[in-house]
């Protein structure tokens, strides 16, 4: 869409033409988030309807969680990139100039050799996986202390991550990836998780209650 922030490249200008005509011909267009609707043409928000995005709560199965009182151990899954809103870079950089705490970052990508220099460095805090099938890395996800999410630095698009990591009922730190918050990487750290992401009304992403959403545009 013409509105997308995430993307470094813009779409041609005339994308908006063909965009354009869809919004005119459509009933309803759904979006995830409210935030959303402000990335398309204003003259069609009347149209937007918010329904976020679905998960089979019923496939999601969690293991036994237990703290390690002499370390902490968490976890990122996702795409990682050498710059960007998926580069982790500059979290770990800071992390290894903690010699004092005993940490494991696990990090699990499709895309691990991007990292592997500051793994080397790590001498084994940082530890990286191959990317997992979605029902198997929450298993693996809910054995954290705790899980990092990266912003994405806009109010237009809420990753879909953000609603696996609250099904591993851990907590949340996110985070800057050019300026990570040194103090809260510090309090997690340290086992305080005051300030972790809170995701309201998970149920809501919940496919019965999304299915019935959809269900309900049909009937009008």
């Amino acid at each position: 869409f013409m509105g997308n922030k995430l993307d470094s490249i813009s779409p041609p200008f005339y994308f908006k033409y063909f965009e354009d005509k869809f919004l005119k011909r459509a009933d309803y267009i759904s979006v995830p988030t409210e935030g959303s609707i402000a990335a398309y043409n204003p003259k069609y928000k009347n149209k937007f309807k918010v329904i976020p995005q679905g998960f089979d709560f019923r496939t999601v199965k969690l293991a036994a969680y237990e703290s390690n009182p002499s370390k902490s151990i968490f976890a990122y899954a996702g795409t990682v990139s050498q710059i960007g809103i998926r580069s982790p870079h500059k979290l770990v950089a800071y992390l290894l100039t903690k010699k004092a705490f005993d940490f494991e970052f696990h990090i699990y990508s499709n895309q691990v050799n991007n990292l592997q220099e500051l793994a080397l460095q790590s001498e084994g805090k940082v530890i990286l996986h191959q990317g997992l099938p979605r029902e198997k890395l929450l298993q693996e996800l809910s054995t954290m202390d705790f899980l990092v999410n990266l912003e994405n630095g806009t109010s237009t698009a809420t990753p879909s991550k953000l609603i696996d990591y609250s099904l591993t009922q851990r907590p949340i730190l996110n985070i800057s990836p050019a300026a990570p918050d040194e103090n809260k990487v510090d309090a997690f750290l340290n086992k305080d998780y005051s300030k972790q992401f809170i995701l309201k009304d998970v149920e809501r992403y919940n496919i019965i209650t999304v299915a019935r959403q959809f269900l309900s545009l049909i009937a009008k």
